[in-house]
């Protein structure tokens, strides 16, 4: 009778093996994590921070009958001063350039919009200057961070009516939220919303709803990036029964009937 080699030994043997490499394997990472890159993890960790940034949402555009665009977003910028690593002598310096970049101290303006929102929670920047153009004073912010360690631009939306004379007191207008508005919770700081006609009657139609988004900063290798945790959801339009045309034609009746 052959006596054949009992299986179940070969089993523990491959399975002593594959245990031994993956065992091994974790060791080694955990060396390379603790002793060889533990050091450069631990500044990472004192030396990073994280920040959540309102990525607002686009106002829905509103339009005669005929589909005539009556009201529209156009671009603008908005320059503000950070207050979560508000180092002083990081303060002073970007109130000083921002000064002599705009020619005026912009002190007033930081001081009275401090005064503003010193009762409102969770703010995390104050606004200088909004409703900018790209001009070349944009373009020297962006250009030198180093000049301005406080300093944020944001991209947002501003109304742009094109008839005014004709529909503004239809239409109506927005404006910034005041104290009373944004302890509501609904709104964030910055936001604009309806205060007057219709942009003030819809304005939960076209105002949407904001996004956030997460921007980790690892200053070990001066590099931020970028990631949404919560997706903005644009306002939708607005069609009216209201006829462009109609409207100039009874304002130049009107202006006609004023001047007899």
């Amino acid at each position: 009778m052959i006596n054949r080699p009992a299986k179940p030994n070969r089993n523990r043997l491959a399975l002593f093996v594959i245990t031994t490499l993956l065992v091994s394997t974790i060791l080694y990472n955990l060396y390379g994590l603790q002793i060889v890159k533990g050091s450069e993890y631990y500044f990472d960790s004192k030396n990073s921070f994280a920040n959540f940034v309102v990525d607002r949402a686009q106002r829905g555009i509103i339009y005669d009958r005929n589909g005539v665009k009556l009201v529209e977003n156009v671009q603008k910028f908005r320059v503000s001063i950070s207050r979560t690593e508000n180092k002083e002598e990081d303060l002073k310096k970007t109130i000083t350039n921002l000064s002599k970049i705009f020619g005026q101290d912009v002190t007033k303006n930081y001081e009275e919009e401090l005064e503003r929102i010193k009762d409102l929670k969770n703010i995390n920047e104050v606004k200088i200057f909004s409703g900018l153009d790209y001009n070349p004073y944009i373009f020297q912010l962006e250009a030198n961070p180093n000049d301005f360690p406080l300093l944020e631009t944001e991209k947002y939306s501003q109304r742009k009516y094109w008839y005014p004379e004709l529909t503004s007191h239809i239409i109506g207008y927005t404006g910034d939220i005041d104290a009373e508005d944004y302890s509501t919770g609904k709104y964030n700081y910055g936001d604009e919303i309806g205060k007057f006609g219709l942009e003030k009657t819809f304005d939960s139609i076209l105002r949407g709803q904001n996004g956030l988004v997460r921007i980790d900063n690892y200053s070990a290798e001066k590099k931020s990036v970028s990631s949404n945790t919560q997706y903005k959801m644009n306002g939708k339009d607005l069609y009216l029964t209201l006829d462009l045309n109609y409207q100039r034609k009874l304002y130049e009746l009107t202006e006609t009937a004023m001047k007899r």
